[in-house]
């Protein structure tokens, strides 16, 4: 004689398969969003350390010339190179610390919009992760995955995420992500040539 499985067993079983399933997919989405956020933050450290780095080599190493330059392929058919560059100690503006850093934040948001070679992805919806914030409300308008450098001072205090060691630094560059939950990591080139 054969012995079938009745319906309750059954059922039992596919409800066990169906809990298992949704914790399943919460935890892998857990997983998602952690990897995500580690990548933002990985992008975001990488883009603070080239200016950190490029503003120590060329700003402060090299006081005779004065300026900061960048210099990447324009991705042309005839492959032209491009190139900007500014000043690193302003004498004009008020302060002219703020012109400095206004300057130099600008100098890297060009060489990271139009280099080709950058093209930093989104982690979040693999399109460019670029995007523009002159101010917190632009900045809290920016989808996850999302970056953008900018540039404060003591005056302005857009959030306290770089006023913190403000004591020897009355400027800075700014760079900020907004991670999976909308929360914003950033890290501070403070002016220090």
């Amino acid at each position: 004689m054969k012995q079938a499985f009745t319906l309750i067993e059954l059922l039992v079983v596919v409800a066990i398969i169906g809990v298992l399933a949704t914790v399943g997919v919460l935890v892998f989405n857990g997983f998602v969003k952690y990897s995500q956020d580690a990548a933002i933050k990985s992008q975001n450290q990488n883009i603070y350390k080239f200016i950190q780095s490029n503003v120590t080599m060329q700003c402060i190493g090299r006081r005779d010339e004065n300026k900061i330059k960048l210099t990447w392929n324009s991705g042309a058919p005839w492959f032209q190179d491009k190139s900007s560059e500014k000043l690193c100690n302003e004498t004009w503006g008020s302060p002219p610390e703020w012109t400095e850093v206004a300057n130099i934040s600008s100098l890297f948001n060009t060489y990271y919009k139009s280099n080709p070679e950058v093209n930093i992805k989104n982690v979040v919806d693999q399109q460019s992760a670029y995007g523009q914030c002159p101010s917190i409300g632009d900045l809290n308008n920016l989808s996850p995955g999302k970056y953008c450098i900018t540039y404060e001072s003591t005056g302005s205090k857009l959030d306290n995420a770089c006023y913190k060691d403000t004591g020897r630094y009355e400027t800075w560059i700014r760079i900020s992500s907004i991670l999976s939950d909308k929360t914003i990591y950033t890290n501070c080139v403070y002016n220090t040539w």
